[in-house]
């Protein structure tokens, strides 16, 4: 019984089209308020409101007609219930205030929602709409007052003004309280959505710098970044070296294992690489089985020591499928005022000097 309380009062589920998804709450929100409005009127008329019985009618069938439009809301029909709502509601309240004899009630003030209500399912052309045909009647009432048309209305107040003020002061905090919850969900929606772009995007962008296959600095991203810190290094007047090294017969393990094989041991020895960097280096694939590192803060002497090490540590690894293999580095420091074509020349020749002198070395470049 719970439940089947909750879904009735629940705004129907629209999939997909949001602005249907707002103006489907925004539609249950005014109906619920609605009927409840009317419930609290005919309540207080059968405790002793003083209102015509034709009134009394009225109210009940305009009950009637707001849990219909409910119904067909959560049917899946929002326009054609937003509109039931806001023209029954509008012929409904004129026809009760041509009963009353008179706009000074407060049941005259329900225009005023109802040009609410059909600005925010409507947009400007509803709320327009409604504005003139509310401005429209209550000059037709006032004409028809004054002309002595309507019934001669009774001026005395009792429960019934009470109960109606009531129900208007209930029925406003309603409606601004859910209204209010539309527009936090619908943040709450915009944010989450932002928040899944800036992902989409951080993830495009990562995608953008990163190799593929190994996950470290793809080339053109290397390419974008070293001549910054070319230029940096040399306005500061400190020391940038440049690492060039790659697997040695690497066609060869390639014709052997497959390229499968080949594949798994770059993206091990990256990883491997990458591990034993200091913060702030950068390694990045080169292209095929070579890779580059920046590195910071390093003379040729600290550059030397490290791929060494890093000579060293590739050596000593067991590959998986593969076994053993060894690389080959050329190191190069940059000099004051050398163009970044002079300096990865000298590290390229300090490659082929490795590789020409017997290979799993480390060289220098002149």
């Amino acid at each position: 019984m719970k439940h089947a309380w909750r879904r009735w009062l629940a705004p129907p589920a629209v999939e997909g089209d949001e602005d249907k998804r707002r103006r489907a709450a925004v539609v249950n929100t005014v109906v619920l308020g609605s009927i409840a409005f009317m419930l609290i009127v005919l309540l207080g008329m059968l405790l002793g409101g003083k209102a015509p019985r034709s009134v009394l009618w009225m109210d009940v069938g305009l009950l009637a007609a707001y849990v219909l439009m409910h119904r067909l809301l959560h049917r899946g029909h929002v326009g054609l219930a937003a509109m039931g709502l806001t023209l029954i509601g509008f012929t409904g309240l004129t026809l009760i205030n041509m009963r009353l004899g008179t706009i000074r009630t407060p049941t005259a003030s329900i225009y005023l929602f109802i040009v609410l209500m059909a600005g925010a399912v409507f947009q400007l052309r509803g709320l327009l709409t409604a504005a003139a045909a509310s401005s429209l009647a209550v000059l037709g009432l006032i004409q028809a007052e004054n002309a002595g048309l309507l019934p001669r209305p009774d001026y005395s107040v009792g429960l019934m003004q009470w109960v109606t003020y009531t129900a208007l002061f209930g029925l406003a905090s309603f409606l601004t309280y859910q209204g209010n919850q539309v527009v936090r969900r619908a943040l709450a929606r915009a944010e989450a959505e932002i928040e899944q772009r800036k992902l989409v995007e951080a993830e495009l962008s990562r995608i953008a710098i990163t190799d593929a296959l190994t996950g470290v600095w793809n080339r053109r991203h290397f390419e974008q970044t070293i001549g910054a810190e070319r230029a940096k290094a040399q306005r500061h007047h400190t020391p940038l070296s440049l690492l060039l090294f790659d697997v040695d017969h690497f066609k060869a393990l390639n014709d052997q294992f497959g390229h499968q094989a080949g594949d798994q041991v770059l993206t091990e020895l990256a990883r491997l690489v990458g591990r034993s960097l200091r913060d702030g280096d950068v390694l990045a694939r080169w292209g095929g089985e070579e890779f580059a590192v920046i590195l910071h803060h390093c003379p040729a002497a600290d550059a030397l020591r490290l791929a060494e090490k890093l000579r060293g540590l590739v050596a000593g690894h067991a590959f998986d499928r593969v076994g053993t293999v060894t690389a080959s580095f050329g190191v190069a420091e940059l000099q004051p005022d050398e163009t970044l074509d002079a300096w990865f020349r000298r590290v390229d020749l300090a490659l082929y000097a490795a590789k020409s002198g017997g290979r799993n070395a480390v060289r220098l470049g002149a």
